[in-house]
């Protein structure tokens, strides 16, 4: 765009032509053009693009140059704008913070005495980025590059790199091999993230006792790298002596503790002697009951039964050893791992009121609500009742916080305060009258955070005790169970990946129930394919999200005969953590219900996070309190068997 200015002679008589010559020459405009032209669109990305302008005047001074732009067609200076020179020429400008996959509109400028001249109005449009995110499984075994954001057809390749001591498996994305090359390159069509995966060169070391039962425990062993300092350690049962350790015959340490270099798979056996023992029972008061079953010259792991037998008035209570309960059962079957000292304890059941404990309710930061119900007066005044708590089991109103809701019997309720918040709480009713104080049974709850952070949440203690099978093969399901009470501080969040340690490679199944009792209504089932046994992240496609209920998570696979796929640690003592099903079976506690004959804890996670993320790789410890409960006995049923 131009302006031209230019003179035309207009012939008049001669005094009239000097008066206007006198006038032009006094108030004469400049004469001249400006032309502004806006160069090509080149070097276009996802933010970033260049462009620039060409300036040419004559008779006017040009001042500012630069270009202006915008998404919306024919932009100004009043849109965003670049100031690349002063007066005419050629002017390059960068234009950047684009939008991916926008259009924009770009026009050059120049300011001049004459106003702002614009150039003509040119359209372009961004490229679109796409992510490439890369990940090492697990972070120890290696590094990972390659990562970034590429355009589409772009081609692209990662790399893996094991560190000492690992090798590289594979390349996967969402769970599926896509390669097996440790640089593997491919055309971009799209954002993805791929998983490098690299297995630790390992080696086995074996321990075992001698004699295998009533000697002692022997720990350590397991998989180990090369290289990597390994300790086994020898405990010997009370009254038993540790000797020595030995591999093919030959001593190799006379320490428990032996600790040496892995370079190659070793057998080590730990030796023991082991001496007798005996059982002494008693009765308190003594005129409660009579006991008997004890004795001398048990061996180590013998079977040995106690029975108390209440006198007229009274009633058994519980086995105690060390003023700790050992049984609630009248007839009290073990087996010896040393000198036991017993004390049947018997109760006059007269005297005592009775009274229940109700649910926690109304659960906050620093308090709750709770209550019961006095059933029974004991034959006297229950001049005082109310609520008792700690962070301890069994409390009581001599050692712990309590609080008094009047007196009588019938029902009550009450808010506990003071409470300390994401604490776990144990609380009883008690009722008292002039012969002492009774309580409630035992109620457990923890109170609020204000805010909690994403975190894994499970029972086991990851370390691998067993994995379980059923003998004859078929289908299994193995699940944990997280209380309403334990998923109050998490309500509201979400969870996008579980983890899950499996005993054998194959096709499972995840299933998402809620329920009271046993798993009642599936909210969701997820299946994937595992290619090994082993600590497995399966990443969701989509949220479970964590209301006031309780959340049950169950695997689920079929397998042959000899198979072992369910992943097991040391037991936790908690109930929750040890559900089974198979083939027509209900569920049943696998422990409890004698299906097992050791208390055992499934290796079943769960990932609660208030953000919507993919997979997890890295265990935030969130240990999970193991409610107080009494111990009862199994009952033996060979349906499952350990493949180790």
């Amino acid at each position: 765009m131009f302006h031209r200015y230019t003179f035309r002679p207009i012939l008049v008589v001669l005094p009239v032509l000097a008066v206007f010559f006198l006038l032009t020459t006094c108030n004469k405009k400049p004469v001249g053009e400006i032309t502004v032209t806006t160069k090509e669109i080149t070097n276009i990305t996802g933010n970033s693009a260049t462009t620039g302008g060409t300036v040419i005047s004559s008779g006017y001074t040009v001042g500012e140059c630069g270009v202006c732009y915008s998404e919306y067609s024919y932009p100004s200076i009043e849109n965003v704008c670049t100031k690349d020179q002063e007066g005419d020429g050629s002017f390059n400008s960068s234009l950047s913070n684009l939008k991916p996959g926008t259009t924009y509109y770009v026009r050059a400028y120049a300011k001049s005495s004459s106003g702002i001249e614009y150039g003509d109005n040119v359209v372009f449009t961004t490229t679109s980025n796409n992510t490439i995110n890369v990940f090492a499984n697990p972070t120890a075994g290696g590094t990972v590059t390659g990562a970034g954001a590429y355009q589409l057809g772009q081609s692209c390749t990662v790399t893996a790199t094991a560190k000492t001591g690992y090798t590289f498996t594979d390349w996967t994305e969402n769970g599926t091999t896509v390669s097996t090359n440790e640089n593997y390159t491919f055309t971009v069509t799209g954002s993805r993230n791929l998983q490098a995966n690299f297995k630790m060169d390992t080696f086995t070391i074996t321990v075992s006792a001698e004699p295998s039962v009533g000697g002692g425990t022997v720990s350590g062993g397991g998989e180990y790298g090369y290289g990597k300092s390994c300790t086994v350690t020898a405990t010997p049962y009370y009254l038993s002596t540790f000797q020595n350790w030995t591999e093919n015959g030959e001593v190799v340490s006379t320490n428990k503790s032996y600790t040496f270099t892995v370079t190659s798979d070793r057998n080590l056996v730990a030796n023991f002697s082991i001496l007798s023992f005996s059982v002494t029972v008693s009765a308190y008061p003594s005129e409660g009951g009579t006991v008997s079953g004890g004795g001398s010259g048990f061996s180590l792991y013998d079977e040995c039964t106690v029975k108390a037998v209440a006198n007229p008035g009274y009633s058994f209570y519980y086995w105690s050893e060390d003023n700790t309960v050992v049984s609630y059962d009248a007839e009290y079957t073990f087996n010896l791992e040393g000198d036991r000292n017993l004390v049947a304890n018997f109760i006059f059941i007269e005297n005592y009121p009775t009274v229940t404990t109700s649910d926690v309710t109304n659960i906050t930061q620093s308090s709750a609500t709770c209550g019961g119900n006095v059933t029974n007066d004991g034959g006297s005044t229950v001049f005082e009742r109310g609520l008792c708590w700690s962070t301890s089991p069994n409390p009581t109103i001599e050692n712990d916080s309590y609080t008094v809701l009047g007196s009588g019997t019938g029902a009550f309720s009450g808010q506990i305060n003071g409470l300390y918040q994401n604490t776990y709480y144990y609380v009883r009713a008690f009722a008292t009258n002039n012969a002492g104080t009774g309580y409630g049974e035992e109620k457990t709850f923890m109170t609020n955070s204000p805010e909690q952070d994403d975190t894994w949440l499970y029972y086991d203690n990851n370390e691998l005790y067993s994995s379980w099978g059923y003998i004859e093969g078929g289908s299994i399901q193995w699940a944990v169970m997280f209380p309403s009470y334990i998923l109050e501080p998490y309500k509201n969040m979400k969870i996008y990946d579980i983890k899950v340690h499996v005993g054998v490679a194959g096709t499972y199944h995840a299933y998402f129930y809620t329920g009271e009792a046993t798993p009642a209504t599936l909210i969701k089932s997820y299946s994937f394919t595992l290619g090994s046994s082993g600590w497995w992240t399966i990443s969701l496609d989509s949220p479970v999200n964590i209301t006031a209920k309780n959340l049950w998570v169950a695997i689920k696979t079929d397998h042959e005969a000899g198979t072992y796929p369910a992943s097991c640690s040391a037991g936790s003592n908690n109930p929750n953590a040890r559900w089974i099903k198979w083939d027509s079976h209900g569920w049943c506690d696998a422990y409890l219900e004698g299906w097992c004959n050791i208390d055992i804890t499934w290796m079943i996670r769960v990932f609660a996070t208030n953000e919507e993320k993919g997979q997890r790789t890295e265990i935030t410890t969130q240990e999970i309190p193991t409610p107080h409960g009494e111990q009862r006995s199994t009952k033996q049923k060979r349906v499952f068997q350990r493949s180790r």
